[in-house]
């Protein structure tokens, strides 16, 4: 079986500490233990079903960051090896469709769509962040660093964890894929996370 392109791309909005006043214009994203979208605090739906191709589309642009999906993976994950009919236009007018759901959304309206060079990606004029790409990164920061930081870092990720990688789409190889690594990653985590608050004695709130 081909190897999927399921790693995540680089945190759209970076990861960082945010006030109050910050999250006036902040996209926030969550994955993890179902989907949700949150616009300045508020949370919004982009059509009616987790299921139909725009937004699973849109989830696999957010998830893939700033660096994109390509269109063959992009193909591969809505349609299917075995999609029959012209699928090249199907995928116009998925692309089409989502753009109109997001211009019909409470979000500021600009092109968040882009594509060039075979990719597709998400961008948007503000902030964006992904809590799946937002728990990888907090992870990648903790190597290397002194224990209290990666105690830190480690306690921040795991917080970000609220279940399974997008639960509703379970059944698609690529959220499968990505779910289990995901899973992995976590259980790595707390593990390490474990060791580091028996070594300062945090035992009340490790237990």
């Amino acid at each position: 079986m081909r190897r999927l392109e399921y790693l995540p791309g680089a945190c759209l909005g970076g990861v960082r500490s945010l006030e109050m006043d910050e999250k006036k214009n902040l996209l926030e994203v969550r994955m993890l233990g179902g989907f949700q979208l949150i616009w300045q605090g508020r949370e919004f739906q982009v059509g009616k079903k987790q299921t139909a191709k725009a937004l699973r589309m849109l989830q696999i642009l957010l998830h893939a960051g700033t660096s994109g999906v390509s269109r063959e993976q992009l193909l591969e994950n809505l349609f299917g090896y075995d999609a029959e009919g012209d699928i090249a236009n199907n995928l116009s007018v998925t692309v089409h469709y989502l753009r109109r759901l997001l211009r019909e959304s409470c979000l500021p309206q600009e092109n968040y769509i882009h594509t060039k060079g075979g990719r597709y990606w998400f961008a948007s004029s503000f902030p964006t962040e992904v809590d799946v790409l937002v728990f990888q990164k907090l992870i990648d920061q903790a190597k290397g660093r002194p224990k209290e930081q990666r105690l830190s870092l480690l306690k921040r990720a795991c917080r970000l964890y609220k279940g399974h990688f997008l639960p509703a789409l379970a059944g698609e190889e690529w959220v499968t894929v990505a779910g289990a690594y995901y899973q992995n990653l976590y259980s790595e985590c707390m593990e390490d996370l474990c060791h580091l608050m028996m070594e300062q004695r945090e035992y009340e709130e490790l237990y």
